[in-house]
């Protein structure tokens, strides 16, 4: 795609619209770029029309002077093809995009602009897009129907989008960025009447791998028209079914061995659906029928190939529910059943020693799980497997694969351990020795979240990566899914614990609930707490025990902790400030909220900007705050019921096993070893000098 230099004569912005016998709804489209608070001279108008025959033309004859308004006629058919003819006749060093049925509000411009002068690092730019309905909205089409009419909305704060996407009818790019990506896919977009989608999707991936950001921002409002004719069954079928087609084509996987299977499975689903009662599970069996569609797809285009594996290396057993259950395995779990559902096979290992934890557990089907005594058993499932890639859950494991691998490693550091040993006391020298052992034999890193990739960075200079080209980090949050389980009860039944560390010290954050609880202003309260230790460690078991107000109890099988927050109401995150928390993603905030669990957390944590935004609990700063909190919420605990949809929400938005692999996924398509730079470090060598300074001296070789 051609590159445009901007000038002063040339416009800041270029607007580009395409069109196709939409001229009612185009005149109001153009009139709401009248209205603007932008001034004339800043932007153009580019429309693309892609073989209207109704009044087009003599429309934008009618805006030509007063929009800077361009009329150009797209011979080749399709949407993709159409967005890209736009970009390459822009001038302006941003390009938006508006439907040709969508109107913008009056300060559209102005926050896209604003938008871009705000941060230099975002790419791409979309906001708030609200619906109007030509025809009744019917019972049957729910809310999570309505992101396919274009509508979003991320609440009224402006965001960082970290896997998330805008919609193409209301979106703006840097001109740069979307050439330097290589503009949109014409295998995707509407072509016709073939309802082909995603193609901004793609786009907007491809420009994170490039290093922009995607921005939500809730001022560039647009209204978009739904017409009487999508208000209909059939409508959607046929949008699910390119919806699948799509993401068929943009998928990175080739072959399905049980792609038939699962066709005629979903098949079968679908009838009995209609068959019992249609209305209420329209949008299940739309997304089935989106699945089928997704899988012929791609059945009709594969070639004669071996499945691909990917080796997952992890200190954990598969996951049991019936069995206490370590982060890693959950990780692990999660990260498996995403793979799986994107066409990879997962070859899930763990050290021979852990077997005595093992069960007979089957797992879901696409993974196989084997222990390994050695470094010669594990290099024997290398040789019988070929994985494209290696996935280290627990990165000492790099330790048990051979020196030198062709298989790119990629390694899961969402555990900061420098700063978990740091804050433990024990000291940090043998930890630092094993970031320089290691690191150097990884490809690309895993981390939690935004945080946890800042702290990554300078460790991957010292330790001889290339960042010049490209930054190996993937954010991938904790992966989950919500439960059938939500707060229907007002009662204040507190829950906290799991793996209690010496520095999270909960106690005094405790001590206030039990009097809260003992003060009788909630009679029926209670507060329950689990504590133990590593699962793996054999540590002895301690019997559960009960006072009027409060239960303690031993780690517990997974379904049993479970079953303990469905009798629960407000989960507890709440611990004395220190480094490792302000780093850490936790498990057990994740399965408060995905219990639909409101939380009460520390406002250092991570994750307490999501409270927050979605009204999932509440976020405090110390212990002093507490009480005032706790009598607050026991003058209305009605708000619980709400935050506990608010809790699901969060999780479903933000941490859904099948959202959150986004990144991985596209790494696949080509993994490849990491760039390093000629200076290869070995190991580190430290001394104390004579004013009791530690100096560190790095051991390299050439």
């Amino acid at each position: 795609m051609k590159s445009t230099v901007h000038t002063a004569e040339t416009p800041l912005i270029s607007i580009v619209i395409c069109t196709l016998n939409r001229a009612k709804y185009l005149q109001k489209t153009l009139t709401g770029l009248l209205d603007q608070d932008q001034s004339r001279g800043t932007f153009e108008v580019i429309i693309v029309d892609n073989g209207s025959v109704d009044n087009t033309i003599s429309i934008c004859k009618r805006f030509e002077e007063d929009l800077n308004l361009r009329y150009m006629h797209e011979s080749q058919t399709g949407l993709s093809i159409c967005r890209n003819r736009g970009c390459n006749e822009a001038a302006g060093r941003i390009i938006a995009f508006l439907d040709d049925d969508a109107i913008p509000s009056r300060g559209w411009l102005n926050e896209i602009v604003e938008s871009f002068q705000s941060d230099d690092n975002i790419g791409c730019v979309g906001g708030k897009n609200s619906l109007i309905w030509e025809k009744k909205r019917p019972a049957w089409l729910v809310d999570g129907l309505l992101t396919f009419f274009g509508h979003l909305d991320l609440g009224n704060r402006k965001t960082i989008l970290s896997s998330r996407h805008v919609y193409g009818c209301n979106m703006a790019f840097l001109a740069d960025a979307i050439r330097e990506a290589g503009g949109f896919d014409s295998r995707l977009g509407l072509v016709g009447n073939e309802m082909f989608t995603s193609e901004e999707i793609q786009l907007q991936d491809r420009i994170r791998l490039n290093g922009y950001q995607i921005c939500y921002s809730p001022k560039m409002q647009v209204k978009h028209h739904v017409q009487a004719e999508k208000v209909s069954k059939k409508w959607f079928l046929k949008r699910f079914t390119g919806q699948g087609r799509s993401l068929a084509r943009m998928s990175a996987t080739q072959k399905r061995k049980n792609g038939i299977g699962e066709i005629i499975a979903s098949l079968s689903e679908i009838e009995n659906i209609a068959k019992n009662d249609p209305s209420p599970h329209f949008q299940k069996a739309g997304h089935l029928i989106m699945k089928n569609a997704y899988l012929m797809e791609l059945i009709s285009n594969m070639e004669i190939s071996p499945s691909k594996s990917i080796l997952l290396l992890t200190h954990g057993t598969y996951f049991d529910p019936q069995q206490v259950s370590t982060g890693n395995s959950i990780r692990a779990f999660y990260l498996s059943k995403a793979l799986v559902e994107n066409g990879f096979d997962v070859i899930h290992c763990f050290p021979c020693e852990l077997d005595q934890y093992a069960t007979s557990i089957k797992p879901i089907p696409g993974v196989k799980t084997y222990s390994y005594a050695n470094k010669a058993e594990l290099q024997g499932l290398i040789d019988q497997y070929d994985p494209k890639a290696i996935l280290l859950g627990y990165w000492e494991l790099v330790h048990d694969l051979p020196e030198d691998i062709s298989v790119p490693i990629i390694a899961d550091v969402s555990t900061p351990r420098v700063l978990e040993v740091l804050v433990s006391g024990k000291g940090v020298d043998s930890e630092i020795d094993k970031i320089f052992e290691i690191y150097p034999r990884i490809d690309i890193f895993l981390c939690g979240n935004k945080r946890q990739r800042d702290f990554l960075l300078p460790w991957l200079m010292v330790t001889g990566f290339d960042l010049s080209e490209r930054i190996p980090i993937l954010n991938l949050p904790l992966s989950t899914q919500i439960t059938d389980s939500k707060v229907a009860n007002r009662e204040l039944h507190f829950i906290s614990g799991g793996v209690i560390y010496p520095w999270r010290n909960p106690e005094k954050y405790h001590n206030i609930i039990r009097k809260f609880l003992r003060s009788g202003k909630n009679v029926n309260g209670s507060l329950t707490i689990l504590k133990g230790s590593y699962p793996y460690k054999n540590s002895a078991h301690e019997e559960p025990t009960t006072k009027k107000f409060e239960r303690v109890y031993p780690l517990l099988p997974y379904n049993e902790m479970s079953n303990l927050y469905t009798q629960s109401t407000i989960g507890l995150e709440l611990s004395e400030e220190n480094i490792e928390r302000e780093f850490s993603q936790s498990f057990r905030i994740i399965e408060y909220l995905r219990h639909g669990l409101p939380v009460i957390c520390n406002g250092f944590l991570e994750i307490s900007h999501l409270i927050e935004k979605y009204n999932a609990g509440w976020v405090i700063d110390s212990p002093t705050e507490l009480d005032g909190l706790l009598n607050s919420i026991s003058s209305d605990p009605s708000i619980l019921i709400q935050m506990s949809k608010n809790a699901q929400k969060l999780i479903e938005e933000n941490f859904h096993y099948q959202d959150t692999i986004d990144e991985l996924l596209v790494y696949l398509q080509n993994p490849v070893k990491a760039i390093k730079s000629k200076l290869k470090y070995a190991s580190s060598q430290r001394r104390i000098d004579q004013n009791g300074q530690i100096t560190v001296k790095i051991l390299s070789d050439w």
